[in-house]
């Protein structure tokens, strides 16, 4: 992934926020401008194309967390990172993931202070290569909750990741549910409270509103990365300087 700050050539002003994409991504100028506005309105939140969702282990007969009032594990249970097809289903989110997404550049330096986030987390990131994103959401989550959501926008990205990254591993998930339960217990150390403990219907926080917006008009990004794919073939790609 890669970010950075620049000035808004609009309005040749400042632009205070870092975009984070994975380079395996395409992200259209227009689905990338409408996120540029959703972020200036809501410029303390995370603001990204692909919302996910975490519940407590429903490995003892418990029911999974009702939409929109989901406590994602506050009391040091077992925690399970859930995918878009989770999402899709239950219609919330607890977070959005860098691997596309725009933030305040004050975040970037408040990852790697001591102060605001545990460098065991850095280290567990840095081991295994992976849950960076989910480190970010916490961090936001942290400075922002329980008064503020991300923000999640449709777009029309194309995935490469889909095939042959990391996300297809199988153990993904199990992985992902791994680095949730190690982070929420250094932040339990530090007598915090685990900031994604609470989901949010995605259309509340969606930034596209749609008329007279029943909740299947609310789609998240990736719903049709396959139907991007033909993209990737040699015959179909955009040569590249």
């Amino acid at each position: 992934g890669g970010g950075g700050g620049g000035r808004d050539g609009r309005r040749g002003e400042e632009f205070e926020a870092a975009l984070m994409v994975d380079d395996d991504l395409e992200i259209p100028c227009e689905d990338l401008r409408r996120a540029a506005s959703a972020w200036r309105r809501n410029p303390d939140a995370m603001v990204g194309f692909y919302p996910r969702l975490l519940s407590p282990r429903n490995n003892a007969g418990s029911a999974p967390p009702e939409p929109g009032r989901g406590d994602g594990g506050a009391g040091g249970g077992a925690l399970e990172y859930l995918g878009p097809k989770q999402v899709a289903k239950r219609r919330e989110f607890n977070f959005v993931l860098t691997k596309a997404a725009l933030l305040h550049k004050r975040y970037l330096a408040a990852y790697s202070s001591p102060q605001t986030h545990p460098p065991e987390i850095l280290a567990h990131v840095d081991a295994h290569m992976n849950c960076e994103d989910i480190a970010m959401a916490m961090l936001v989550a942290n400075a922002t909750a329980p008064d503020l959501f991300p923000v999640y926008v449709e777009g029309e990205l194309t995935d490469v990741g889909h095939v042959g990254g990391i996300s297809a591993s199988p153990r993904h998930g199990s992985v992902r549910s791994e680095c949730l339960e190690k982070f929420a217990a250094e932040y339990r150390k530090r007598g915090w409270e685990f900031p994604l403990r609470h989901a949010v219907p995605l259309r509340e926080r969606a930034w596209v509103r749609h008329w007279p917006g029943f909740w299947w008009q609310y789609r998240q990004n990736g719903a049709w990365s396959w139907q991007h794919l033909w993209k990737l073939l040699p015959q179909n790609r955009v040569a590249r300087g």
